[in-house]
């Protein structure tokens, strides 16, 4: 090789060395600002800490905290946080949990079905009819007109003709490889 190969080769591995250290994506930083204000986002966050990591109280003791001193407090019930953070300082974390669930608004899930978002109203059950406002009734269909009849006829027409053609068209004598013959 010579001194101008060599030097392309190096250049081209530096280049290709940069190009996979700038495109492989990095590892998200775990501390800091979660960039969230909103009551709602830290209550969700503790909850989710008592789930995985309930050993973790300080982490949970802060995101209740953090919850309680957000300022954006909508769609959560502060009282039900201000309790829950009177039961984690008794330790009681089944109590905390249920206590930040019921300050979102959410329910106790038993079907098979997807749960409704927290907040939304529950899916129907039973003789329930799933509907929260009354909807105007919509007209319905009266019977076939002449243009469903054709489209009928037309479609019975075409499977017939198709079962018609595969019996005609079938071959009659085919190989069929089987078993060998019994010795």
């Amino acid at each position: 090789m010579t001194f101008i190969d060599v030097r392309r080769l190096l250049t081209t591995t530096g280049v290709l060395a940069a190009l996979a250290l700038l495109l492989t994506p990095q590892v998200a930083a775990a501390d800091g600002d979660e960039g969230t204000d909103r009551a709602y986002d830290f209550v969700r966050q503790a909850i989710a800490l008592i789930v995985n990591t309930p050993g973790d109280m300080e982490g949970i003791e802060d995101k209740v905290g953090d919850a309680l001193e957000a300022p954006d407090a909508s769609q959560v019930r502060m009282p039900l946080v201000e309790r829950a953070e009177q039961a984690l300082e008794g330790g009681d974390l089944h109590q905390v949990r249920a206590l930040l669930e019921r300050s979102l608004g959410a329910r106790v899930h038993l079907g098979s079905d997807e749960p409704a978002p927290i907040g939304q109203p529950a899916r129907p059950t039973g003789m329930d009819s799933g509907t929260v406002a009354a909807l105007d009734p919509r007209p319905g269909r009266n019977g076939f007109n002449g243009g469903d009849w054709i489209i009928l006829a037309l479609s019975a027409a075409a499977g017939l003709g198709g079962v018609a053609l595969s019996l005609r068209l079938r071959p009659r004598r085919l190989p069929h490889p089987g078993p060998g013959p019994v010795r």
